[in-house]
């Protein structure tokens, strides 16, 4: 707060200003109210989108009665490709010109559209890209209808209910709170909505440069459509180095977050009661040779399995993955450690301050990252650690709030005697928390650490604020967005490094998506 009422450029001191940086925020700044409007146009369209088929996927999931782990893997796999990697993809497959889906339009007769470079069309494709990974609040609505008690339906059917009133009067009724909670999360992604956007613009403006280095000019391509409010922030505060005015910009998308989920939630009382064609065009272009992959052929021949072994050998990509490496477990681990005290504490232990401290972390995972993202930036600059990984593994180790609410909500379902009856036989609360706890808690744990190591697995934005100007310490994601520049539009090479990025965590989630729908299951998002 105190930054952006000075200017500050991390070159000199911050200087006192006043409110003139809110004053050129509301009046004078010509691209914010763009911003401001495609935000608030991709979260009207795109939540209720999202919601809607999330719910669809996980009723059809829930009946399933054979192959439903390989279908709940499937359906979840666009939830694992690395955002990076999915907008390179989408890109690609609705290029105008030899787009696998204009091409196919194009065999029934219809004009494609021109997409990515298209301001009328641009906002759509990104819907499209969004629906396409509803993983996971498909996951949590899959958890949701699969705990409502069969005996509810059992009574609604001996009352002649049919499907469509059993949904309309059972499920909807007993997943209400989780529809809820669908709601509020893709509202505060919407608000933080950058990396599908930043990609996007910079591919298909025809940047051929390093991925720290999309220009201002090409944020927003085509014709700002695609200037939403954190790219915005981030062109002031970390290519212009506005660091007071992108502080202004952090503290009203910190107001604007908390009024839309405060009206959501007080509103709520009213209702709330106590993807596989563009992984096959993928995994094809990946295949084809280069000329192939900027024709109209849709099927590669020869098929070049060698494409693989040249990512390998044309980038540094062992690199990149043990970097991925060293954040995604460092970070899982610190996370777990911290999170699981604190969630314990939350959950049984009675001290003055629990619920304001509990309060303290719902605003926390209210939070957008572009709110704090200014001022931790300076004082990770002022440690000199920016051009590293350490400041994107370190808060990790403090704990995470969605990660402190989710244990917490399954440490309140542990029965008090199993406790209890450890404190009778002289167990220390950190005692109980690492012999009791912990065993009865492994879904859940196990749900938070996979939860963890895909999201920074994943993970664009943090990597490409701290490291970006260092190769070095590049991660996949930020590693595969260079990888197509260093190439020129090498669409078939791109194409197999995004697999080879895919590749690990899709395999992780198919070994463990039990372990994960459990352990979302059990820990409560109902309650």
């Amino acid at each position: 707060v105190y930054l952006s009422f000075t200017h500050y450029d991390l070159l000199s001191s911050p200087r006192w200003i006043g409110t003139a940086n809110y004053r050129y925020l509301f009046h004078d700044d010509p691209q914010v109210w763009t911003a401001v409007k495609n935000t608030l146009w991709y979260i009207a369209v795109a939540v209720p989108l999202q919601v809607l088929f999330a719910f669809g996927i996980a009723l059809m999931l829930a009946r399933a009665r054979r192959g439903v782990g390989i279908f709940r893997t499937i359906f979840y796999l666009p939830a694992l490709t690395p955002p990076v990697a999915a907008t390179l993809g989408f890109v690609y497959i609705l290029n105008p010109a030899t787009g696998p889906v204009n091409v196919l339009l194009g065999h029934l007769g219809i004009q494609g559209p021109l997409w990515f470079h298209d301001p009328h069309w641009s906002k759509p494709a990104l819907v499209g890209l969004t629906i396409w990974g509803v993983g996971n609040t498909m996951v949590i609505f899959l958890a949701a209808v699969l705990d409502v008690p069969r005996h509810l339906y059992e009574s609604a059917e001996l009352d002649g209910a049919g499907v469509f009133s059993r949904l309309r009067w059972v499920t909807l009724p007993s997943i209400s709170p989780v529809i809820l909670f669908a709601v509020v999360f893709n509202v505060i992604q919407g608000l933080q909505y950058f990396t599908p956007a930043y990609v996007a613009a910079g591919v298909a403006a025809g940047q051929a440069s390093q991925a720290a280095d999309v220009t201002a000019v090409n944020l927003g391509y085509p014709q700002d459509s695609t200037l939403f409010y954190p790219v915005l922030l981030y062109q002031h505060g970390f290519t212009d180095f506005q660091m007071g005015y992108a502080s202004a910009m952090s503290v009203l998308l910190l107001v604007v977050s908390f009024a839309i989920t405060l009206v959501i939630v007080l509103n709520s009382r009213r209702w709330v009661y106590q993807a596989a064609p563009p992984f096959i065009f993928i995994l094809l272009t990946s295949l084809m040779t280069n000329n192939q992959a900027l024709s109209t052929s849709l099927w590669p021949h020869p098929i070049r399995w060698s494409n693989f072994y040249d990512v390998f050998t044309k980038a540094p990509f062992w690199r990149w993955a043990l970097n991925t490496l060293q954040y995604s477990v460092l970070a899982t681990i610190g996370l777990v450690l911290s999170s699981v005290p604190v969630a314990y504490a939350l959950a049984r232990l009675r001290w003055r301050g629990r619920q304001v401290s509990f309060l303290i972390v719902l605003i926390a995972l209210m939070l957008p990252p572009q709110v704090t993202v200014v001022p931790l930036y300076v004082m990770w600059a002022k440690l000199h650690l920016v051009g590293t990984l350490w400041p994107v593994i370190l808060p990790n180790w403090f704990g995470d709030a969605f990660s402190i609410f989710l244990l917490r909500q399954f440490f309140l379902t542990i029965p008090e005697e199993y406790l209890d009856a450890a404190r009778v036989d002289g167990c220390g609360e950190l005692r109980i928390v690492a012999t009791v706890v912990t065993r009865l808690a492994k879904p859940a744990i196990a749900a938070v650490a996979l939860f963890s190591f895909l999201y920074t697995f994943n993970d664009f934005f943090l990597p490409l604020l701290y490291t970006g100007e260092n190769p070095h310490h590049w991660v996949l994601s930020l590693g595969l967005s260079e990888f197509r520049s260093l190439h020129q539009v090498q669409w078939n090479l791109t194409m197999a490094a995004t697999l080879l990025v895919m590749a690990p965590v899709i395999v992780l989630f198919f070994l463990a998506q039990r372990a994960f729908v459990e352990g979302v299951t059990l820990t409560g998002v109902k309650g």
